[in-house]
């Protein structure tokens, strides 16, 4: 991800890149992977939180969204 994402974030035009995003978000729901919205409605400070547990290099400068978006969700005891 670190090598490929970025040369095709700077290459490809930004309604292309959210059309992807979607599609990705989507195709992981179906499989039951953890999505976005699993974690949005988090406060940025759960997330930090969240991002300091998993080790998630430059979370410091990362906002709402780009760590919602990087983070795993917090496990769910059931």
């Amino acid at each position: 991800e670190s090598e490929m994402f970025p040369p095709v974030r700077s290459k490809l035009p930004a309604d292309t890149l959210e059309a992807l995003a979607e599609q990705m978000e989507a195709r992981k729901a179906e499989l039951g992977a953890p999505v976005l919205a699993d974690k949005i409605d988090m406060t940025k400070e759960q997330l930090m939180e969240l991002a300091q547990e998993q080790s998630v290099p430059g979370r410091s400068t990362m906002s709402h969204e780009e760590l919602a978006a990087t983070v795993a969700p917090p496990m769910v005891s059931g």
